[in-house]
């Protein structure tokens, strides 16, 4: 049936737009200046309660997984900081929240370290919303066609595309990788205007 799950945390806030979307798992917190993280969400997950619908564990790194027909959804105006590696899986379906990551305005996602975000679906950033690159991998997975990556300006660090069967194409006329652009499977639609790489750009597949 239809799951959904809202995660945040706070002291005392009366929380008046504690909403939950259907095949969205929603990230937030409710102080000024904070932000949430995979190790706050591994007090209680799909391990405690199965109709949860994401995974967080802390040992022996932090990780976080979404089952497929499953959006991350950064909520408006907060912060995510991981702190370790995402999978969101993709099932196929082609529906816009299958598999994706969808950063919604003015909110934030910040990246640490050398970690990987493994996005089956849609990279997604609304108006002012911000990612903060570190040293990360986005690495795209999907194995369907027609998913869209909205940058907004937030420059990865470095991305790729593994998946066999799938297609990607980039909703901003210029985008900028810091560092490396690899293409192993699928097909990529570069960006109409502009790509900016900082270091390699290697296209494996040769599509």
């Amino acid at each position: 049936g239809a799951r959904a799950a809202n995660i945040t945390k706070d002291v005392v806030t009366n929380i008046s737009n504690m909403h939950l979307y259907r095949d969205r798992v929603i990230v937030r917190h409710e102080d000024a200046g904070d932000s949430l993280s995979i190790a706050d969400m591994a007090l209680y997950d799909s391990s405690d309660d199965g109709d949860i619908p994401f995974t967080a564990t802390t040992l022996p790194a932090a990780t976080l997984a979404l089952g497929a027909e499953t959006e991350l959804y950064i909520w408006t105006g907060k912060t995510f900081a991981p702190n370790g590696n995402i999978t969101l899986a993709g099932g196929g379906s082609g529906d816009i929240w299958d598999g994706s990551l969808h950063v919604a305005t003015s909110a934030i996602f910040t990246a640490s370290s050398v970690h990987v975000y493994s996005i089956g679906g849609n990279w997604i950033m609304d108006s002012g919303a911000v990612f903060t690159a570190a040293n990360s991998l986005v690495h795209f997975s999907a194995t369907s066609t027609s998913h869209l990556i909205t940058q907004n300006t937030s420059p990865f660090y470095n991305i790729g595309f593994n998946g066999s069967g799938g297609s990607w194409s980039f909703s901003d006329a210029s985008v900028t990788s810091t560092n490396n652009f690899t293409v192993t499977a699928g097909v990529v639609t570069l960006p109409t205007t502009q790509l900016n790489i900082g270091a390699s750009f290697r296209n494996i597949s040769g599509s």
